[in-house]
């Protein structure tokens, strides 16, 4: 896996804050391998009950990640 320790708290941290403690996050796409270079950070946020809001969710997400380590998210 090709994200920090500190950038994987940060992850789960903040969609948790937003989507509440039963929020389910996975990391897909080319960071699961550690033999691919480069590659955004692509994320799978499961939640038990529908999110009545989606977009906001996601826009407060990304928000609160770029504030906690910057605009690789």
């Amino acid at each position: 896996m090709r994200i920090t320790e500190q950038q994987r708290t940060h992850i789960v941290t903040k969609i948790k804050e937003v989507m509440g403690d039963d929020a389910q996050v996975m990391l897909f796409g080319s960071r699961v391998s550690d033999l691919a270079k480069g590659g955004d950070i692509d994320l799978l946020v499961k939640t038990p009950s529908p999110i009545k809001d989606p977009a906001q969710s996601l826009m407060r997400i990304e928000a609160k990640l770029i504030l906690a380590q910057g605009d690789q998210i």
